[in-house]
């Protein structure tokens, strides 16, 4: 799931305003590689498997602050996002709330580059 959100298509956890969803689309990597653990763990000796489980609860919290802060975690449109058209992330929020359909629009980077635009037309802000 991790992966999906980071390199699959525009997604719209992302650009509600939530730090729920948030937080959850950026510990889903982290979060994955520690179950995986914790599976391989089940085949192990009882000393391998506590050992992995300690060292993956350890790792797997660091991980995750340091892919957001340090990396900037964010998957290239949202990226894009930010650096085009950050002046109006918080209208284009608000727009979300408005319109039932939203999610609709923004299925490629295409469709989003449409869905921004048409925004700024029907607020006037070109």
């Amino acid at each position: 799931s991790g992966l999906y959100l980071l390199f699959g298509p525009v997604n719209e956890v992302y650009l509600k305003n939530s730090l729920y969803f948030r937080l959850v689309g950026d510990s889903l990597l982290p979060g994955g590689i520690f179950f995986i653990l914790l599976c391989i763990g089940f085949y192990l000796p009882d000393v391998y498997a506590q050992l992995l489980a300690i060292v993956g609860s350890i790792f797997c919290p660091i991980g995750v602050i340091l892919l957001k802060v340090v990396y900037k975690f964010q998957p290239k449109w949202l990226q894009w996002l930010h650096n085009e058209h950050g002046d109006i992330l918080d209208v284009l929020r608000s727009e979300i709330r408005q319109d039932p359909d939203w999610n609709n629009k923004i299925n490629t980077q295409a469709e989003l580059e449409a869905w921004v635009n048409e925004v700024r037309e029907k607020r006037g802000l070109n």
